[in-house]
């Protein structure tokens, strides 16, 4: 797979994600990505993504304002 910003070519790996509700600011550690060997884009495949929402969903139910979680932890808990 190519990266569309650069055309480098793209590879597993993994990373953090960080990205925010209205109230919460989200951090998801050791979660999948696809990353650009050139210039370091990264996307995240199907099974990331809904994690990601997953997680997000979750975390919308409590009043919290940061929350730093571990993606593969996560999946281990709620398998």
């Amino acid at each position: 797979m190519d990266c569309v910003q650069c055309n480098g070519e793209m590879e597993s790996a993994v990373t953090t994600y960080t990205g925010k509700t209205t109230d919460c600011v989200v951090v998801i550690k050791n979660i999948e990505c696809n990353k650009c060997d050139q210039c370091g884009a990264e996307t995240y495949n199907e099974p990331s993504a809904e994690l990601i929402s997953q997680i997000v969903k979750e975390i919308r139910k409590m009043p919290l304002e940061l929350v730093v979680t571990d993606a593969k932890k996560w999946k281990q808990m709620n398998s």
